[in-house]
């Protein structure tokens, strides 16, 4: 496909077509005959009341949830150290796929010690396998908990999304 296109249409016009609601009048653009990949181009999403549903994962049978990871030890100018981490992801199994694409990868607890010992320059490639399903259980929970000030146990506490809306 060709990276030029025509955009001639106005906001209100698209949005009768799109069945949306009215953009606001700052947001007309001009129509063009040319748009360019660097253009403002107008654009209909759907959102879902306009943040994301956050969820809550937890083990099925309550033993801890052992996430894979690596992790770097490193010096910046003032000579501090600095201990970083990062969580390995892999493909979500269909029953969390709906939730998001990528989950942790779970290290399950019969393989914690080889995932861990420093001796061992390759643990093996088994342990790098996604989500076994059935293992997690996942609810949607108040999107207070994307707030790093809130903390508390009432953060995992079960709660409807709200519904899906088009604007």
């Amino acid at each position: 496909m060709c990276g030029r296109y025509a955009s001639s249409r106005g906001a209100h016009d698209l949005a009768s077509w799109f069945h949306t609601e009215e953009p606001p009048e700052d947001q007309a653009l001009p129509p063009t005959w040319n748009v360019a990949p660097t253009d403002p181009v107008h654009a209909v999403l759907q959102r879902d009341g306009a943040r994301k549903q956050p969820y809550y994962l937890t083990t099925r049978d309550g033993s801890p949830l052992a996430m894979a990871g690596l992790y770097e030890v490193w010096a910046p100018s003032d000579g501090e150290r600095l201990w970083t981490c990062t969580v390995l992801t892999t493909d979500a199994p269909d029953e969390l796929g709906h939730i998001h694409d990528r989950t942790p990868l779970l290290v399950p607890p019969a393989d914690w010690n080889r995932w861990l010992d420093p001796d061992l320059d390759d643990p093996g490639q088994d342990l790098l396998v996604p989500g076994t399903p059935g293992v997690l259980d996942a609810w949607p929970v108040s999107a207070a908990v994307g707030n790093v000030r809130n903390d508390g146990a009432e953060l995992v506490a079960p709660e409807r999304p709200e519904p899906t809306t088009l604007f």
